[in-house]
């Protein structure tokens, strides 16, 4: 059984960043203060998602969020987030955190990484029971006000990435499938009718 619910709003003060343009990027999040290194930046933001089909695992986040490239996916195989793209709620604005390279050359990206070309890196935190709580974004050096935050998001990440028509594929196999994409709700009601619709 696939499992659906909206990531939890961790406790904290998330007042130093925003959400604004980025050059050539759409939209992307910025120091509007100083960070130090090792200070949580923000938190990712969106509907939490366990799938047991392995078949759908790629496709489902991405049918929830309405786009492709606002998918988490966490330690567990089968666990992921389907961030929000225009809902923002208390600092959770780490889905629109752009990467640092394009990049799809393993020596380039080694290279980047030994010289920190990015500037902070996920903390995956879990409750007791080992269940998925929140997904933070932690400075990796100290970040300058006005500095974009920028991650490393990996060169198979931007091997796989391409263009998909999930509206016009959701819409042939559940017509009640409706994307507004601008608020919480919209993005619960995509993930109920998901939820409940059979991938073959």
């Amino acid at each position: 059984m696939n499992t659906f619910r909206i990531v939890d709003i961790p406790n904290g003060n998330f007042n130093k960043v925003e959400v604004k343009e980025s050059k050539g990027k759409g939209l992307g999040v910025f120091a509007t203060k100083k960070i130090k290194q090792g200070e949580i930046i923000c938190w990712y933001d969106g509907i939490f998602v366990s799938i047991k089909q392995m078949e759908a695992q790629n496709v489902i986040p991405t049918l929830i969020v309405g786009k492709n490239g606002y998918t988490q996916f966490l330690s567990s195989n089968n666990e992921c987030i389907a961030g929000f793209t225009k809902v923002f709620r208390n600092g959770g604005v780490g889905q629109l955190i752009n990467d640092y390279s394009t990049t799809t050359d393993p020596n380039e990206e080694l290279i980047n990484i030994i010289t920190k070309k990015y500037n902070c890196d996920m903390e995956i935190k879990y409750d007791d029971k080992g269940n998925f709580k929140y997904l933070y974004f932690i400075a990796e050096r100290n970040i300058r006000e006005g500095e974009e935050i920028l991650h490393h998001y990996g060169v198979h990440y931007w091997e796989s990435i391409g263009s998909e028509e999930t509206f016009t594929y959701m819409k042939k196999i559940n017509p009640n499938y409706n994307l507004k994409n601008d608020r919480t709700l919209d993005y619960v009601n995509r993930a109920f009718i998901v939820s409940n619709t059979t991938f073959v």
